[in-house]
């Protein structure tokens, strides 16, 4: 997780980087099988990555994951031009809120994918949405928030496919996103 004083969030996206080198110290095993929700038939090959940096996730067939150890972010793309970006954070000393958040994510997002035209916020308790949607790609990012005695929680969390298989890649997503832990 990375940490970032008040007078960092202004800036927080300029420090985001996707320069991600693979983890040489990474572990897998095989997760529980999976359903591919629109054959019913038995999903084989996934498996678990579980990093020194204390978090694990389910990685599908084919996917490849790039830690980023300094900035603290996780890259998983898949073998179609798939990506699922997750990115714990701690603003320290500032308390962030629906209004901070809708801007924030709009701004993550377009550092993942600067190409991708991000809109259509959506905001609800603890958590706010944006929608990219291009000629080409499809992503959704989300950002939530959980405030503490000396700062705020954020995990911003982003899912992109090409336009045309966005849709039938949202169980993966789901998938993938549901087994990400963090080990304290």
């Amino acid at each position: 997780m990375r940490t970032f004083l008040a007078q960092d969030l202004p800036v927080l996206v300029l420090a985001f980087t996707c320069a991600c080198l693979p983890c040489p110290h990474a572990s897998a095993h095989t997760p529980p099988q999976r359903i591919d929700s629109a054959t019913g038939a038995t999903v084989t090959g996934w498996t678990t990555h579980s990093d020194p940096l204390g978090f694990s996730v389910d990685l599908p067939p084919g996917w490849t994951l790039t830690p980023d150890h300094k900035g603290g972010l996780v890259a998983l793309r898949g073998p179609r031009g798939e990506q699922t970006v997750i990115w714990p954070q701690f603003v320290e000393q500032r308390q962030v809120d629906s209004r901070s958040a809708t801007i924030l994510v709009q701004q993550i997002a377009r550092t993942v994918d600067p190409l991708l035209p991000w809109a259509a916020v959506a905001a609800s308790a603890g958590a706010v949405r944006a929608v990219g949607r291009g000629p080409q790609q499809t992503g959704t990012a989300v950002l939530t928030w959980s405030p503490a005695a000396n700062g705020t929680t954020i995990l911003f969390y982003c899912v992109e496919a090409p336009a045309g298989s966005y849709r039938a890649s949202t169980d993966t997503f789901a998938e993938i996103l549901k087994s990400f832990r963090t080990r304290l």
